[in-house]
């Protein structure tokens, strides 16, 4: 069981370190459409915030299998040609082996 929330908290910092990270503004409004991280965000948050803002774990572990299938989604999409460099991939990258590495089933 301690494993499992290890991988969890993993997943949750690698999220917050994408929410976190520097973006990058542009003219180009319809490259900012990136639906797959947007669905991954709404699910994290609904899972991370009440941790933050309680220490309840139960949305977390309620919403850890789906958030990470929209975390292989997010994954597997393809990018927006803002974002579409080797930094993010890698970064995404590691999100996917975050997922690998969680014991659901």
């Amino acid at each position: 069981m301690k494993s499992y929330h290890f991988v969890f908290v993993a997943v949750v910092l690698l999220t917050l370190l994408f929410a976190c990270s520097k973006k990058e503004s542009g003219t180009d409004e319809s490259s900012d459409e990136w639906p797959e991280m947007d669905s991954f965000h709404m699910i994290m948050a609904d899972a991370y915030n009440p941790f933050k803002d309680s220490a309840n774990l139960a949305p977390a572990k309620k919403l850890a299998e789906e958030m990470a299938l929209e975390a292989v989604r997010w994954q597997e999409a393809s990018l927006p040609k803002k974002v579409n460099n080797d930094d993010m991939k890698v970064q995404l990258e590691k999100l996917k082996w975050n997922r690998a590495h969680l014991p659901i089933r």
